[in-house]
């Protein structure tokens, strides 16, 4: 006896299913043949949600490097090394991005952080990206570029999104590359010397897209061969809450011991700390610099 049963999910015809029952006085009774056909239903429906499932996660992933540099540039005088992990199975787009991006004399680093996930967050991941780095090559200071940023935000409809930032200008000179750094209710920049003194270096400033007038304070250092700067998202300290909370202390300790002698030894010695085996409860974005020596290999 057989008994043959189409696989109809949402609508749509995804294939058939074929029973057969193998006997002399084989036969499927009424009962019988309603069991099949509830399961055939539902396997119907599973084979379907895994469809879109994977239909979800390609766009997600599509989206996600998107938004994200294929590769950080070559910069000349600077060792540079990014990490990122999306939430959980990241299926979800979120909000956090990095990129890097100069000439010769000069360049940029830029880590943000948008509210919420999905379409409408990449949208504004987007805006965010790329609206800093068309400002940034103006050739005006970090504070003015994120204010340029915000008022665009505002300008736009975002349906209350807002995001925090922090944006670093480097610019090469005799003895090592001076740093100014913006911050827009980000958490501060990561500060490593090649002594192994280490400190947070910025001014928290108001985030973007929120309000017309905004308080942003730049702050200057000169940083010397071996000096490390670490730009990273609140994914990273939020990476076990509840249970607790990564501090910055923390992680300047981490580095001071481990003394890193390359950008992605930096980065390495602060996920240390967390274990990323357990998935993240949000995004994590680091973005690590790390300026050379005459006598480093190329």
């Amino acid at each position: 006896a057989a008994a043959i049963f189409p696989m109809i999910a949402r609508g749509r015809m995804l294939g058939a299913i074929s029973f057969l029952h193998v006997g002399s006085d084989a036969t499927y009774r009424r009962g019988q043949l309603a069991v099949l056909e509830d399961l055939t239903g539902r396997a119907a429906l599973a084979f379907d949600n895994a469809r879109l499932y994977a239909e979800r996660a390609r766009v997600a992933h599509t989206l996600r490097r998107s938004l994200m540099p294929s590769e950080l540039p070559a910069i000349e005088g600077l060792d540079l090394a990014s990490f990122f992990q999306p939430m959980g199975a990241g299926n979800e787009v979120g909000g956090d991005f990095y990129d890097v991006f100069g000439d010769g004399s000069s360049c940029w680093l830029v880590v943000g952080d948008v509210c919420g996930k999905g379409a409408e967050a990449a949208v504004l991941t987007g805006f965010l990206r790329h609206t800093t780095a068309a400002y940034a090559r103006e050739g005006v200071g970090p504070a003015s570029v994120l204010a340029r940023v915000n008022q665009a935000m505002l300008d736009q409809d975002f349906a209350g999104r807002f995001a925090t930032a922090i944006l670093a200008r480097v610019g090469f000179r005799d003895g090592g590359a001076e740093v100014t750094i913006a911050v827009a209710g980000h958490p501060l920049a990561l500060l490593a010397r090649a002594n192994g003194e280490t400190e947070e270096f910025g001014e928290c400033g108001t985030l973007l897209g929120v309000f017309a007038n905004l308080t942003i304070t730049e702050r200057s250092t000169l940083l010397r061969a071996g000096d490390a700067l670490m730009l990273y998202t609140d994914g990273l300290s939020d990476a076990h809450e509840p249970e607790r909370t990564l501090t910055a202390q923390e992680m300047l300790g981490q580095l001071s011991r481990t003394a890193p002698s390359l950008a992605q030894d930096a980065i390495g010695a602060v996920l240390e700390l967390v274990d990323l085996e357990r998935g993240a409860r949000d995004d994590i974005a680091i973005l690590a610099a790390r300026v050379r020596a005459t006598s480093d290999a190329q």
